[in-house]
């Protein structure tokens, strides 16, 4: 695959956790991906779900990994982008969508987002939606 894609946190998690119930599907996406783009605010969402429900030695294989394999390229946050979630968590009439997810839904503009929360896949389907029938 030679598109750009981020995975969101929830598949990060469900393959690091073995014990996670969608482990197995989040697996099968892992293996079809050669290059995996993560932004900041996945790590750090990533990494603290890890602690809280798995556990340190499982979050910080994860951090080690992220940081030691070419086939991931880390996007580090920077104000721009900061200012652009923002706007999407104030504007997102949902309430649903956390402020990471709604960071998820601007770099949608620019990346494939795969994620197994059908909440944020549905925000994201209506931006690209709407920014189809404005062109």
């Amino acid at each position: 695959m030679d598109e750009n894609i981020i995975l969101d946190s929830n598949l990060w998690i469900a393959y690091f956790n073995e014990n996670d119930s969608m482990h197995k599907s989040a697996t099968e996406i892992f293996k079809k991906q050669k290059k995996i783009i993560i932004p900041e605010y996945i790590i750090l969402e990533t990494a603290t779900i890890l602690l809280l429900k798995a556990n340190r030695k499982i979050a910080k294989m994860f951090i080690e990994i992220i940081f030691d394999n070419n086939d991931i390229e880390i996007i580090p946050s920077n104000n721009i982008f900061l200012f652009k979630t923002k706007n999407q968590f104030l504007e997102n009439k949902t309430g649903k969508l956390s402020f990471v997810d709604c960071g998820l839904v601007e770099l949608s503009k620019n990346y494939k987002i795969i994620s197994f929360d059908k909440e944020l896949q549905k925000s994201i389907d209506k931006k690209k939606n709407n920014k189809l029938r404005n062109s």
